[in-house]
């Protein structure tokens, strides 16, 4: 059994800047002790998204009993139940258990993996690269590193492998307008597709699809093509439409 995740997130921190000794308490985190924080966490039993569906209609007393409940914290003040009632019981709760975030978003810290495996099967120790994780399944699942060797075999360049017939090779990637900025188009690649012509052939390849279209005719692959980096990958059936 493998545990890890694929990024961190926020930057979490045990302290924060209402937790400092000086006078600029900014990034000053020593006052803090396991039982100020840590303690505290393990008294949390729900997300803030499923807390702030439950408290819609209810009265303070009875935001008071589920804050209680299900966080904990038993004396809040009139200034957090504002907090709360405006969906911000995620404030209240940090600024609690003193834990501190330096982002709203993704984070690039090492983040844990852990492997729980029967004596004597390797396992994985220390600090690894994440593409690592994957080829330590290959070898203990399938007795080698193979997965590496059939992408070679299913996706090959497609624009190089086509134009090395001689075939002319088009990729269009219709615009849409950006749904943040209905004034700003943007790339479709949902939609995108490839033309490949020769003779009298053509080819019509659906990106991001098993569907292909020779001639008018629609067919299917046993593979989806990816778009990568301005290129497209289908397997050698692909190439074989194409004489």
């Amino acid at each position: 059994m493998i545990v890890t995740t694929d990024h961190g997130n926020s930057g979490i921190s045990i302290g924060n800047y209402e937790t400092g000794s000086t006078k600029d308490k900014r990034f000053t985190y020593d006052n803090v002790t396991f039982n100020d924080s840590v303690n505290k966490i393990k008294n949390v039993k729900m997300t803030a998204q499923t807390f702030n569906k439950i408290i819609t209609g209810k009265t303070d007393l009875e935001i008071k009993n589920l804050v209680e409940e299900n966080y904990g914290i038993n004396d809040l003040t009139d200034e957090e139940i504002v907090k709360i009632k405006s969906n911000k019981i995620n404030e209240v709760v940090s600024a609690r258990v003193k834990i501190g975030f330096t982002t709203g978003g993704h984070t690039g810290e090492d983040v844990y993996l852990g492997i729980y495996a029967p004596f004597g099967v390797e396992k994985l120790k220390g600090v690894v690269e994440n593409t690592e994780v994957n080829k330590y399944m290959q070898r203990i699942l399938l007795g080698e590193e193979k997965l590496n060797s059939l992408t070679q075999q299913m996706f090959i360049n497609g624009k190089e492998a086509f134009e090395a017939k001689g075939a002319t090779v088009t990729i269009t990637i219709p615009k849409i307008a950006d749904p943040k900025d209905p004034n700003k188009e943007i790339d479709d690649f949902k939609n995108a597709y490839v033309t490949v012509t020769k003779g009298t052939d053509e080819l019509k390849l659906y990106l991001y699809t098993n569907i292909y279209e020779l001639n008018g005719l629609k067919g299917e692959i046993n593979s989806v093509m990816p778009y990568i980096s301005d290129n497209f990958y289908v397997p050698k059936q692909v190439l074989d439409l194409i004489k």
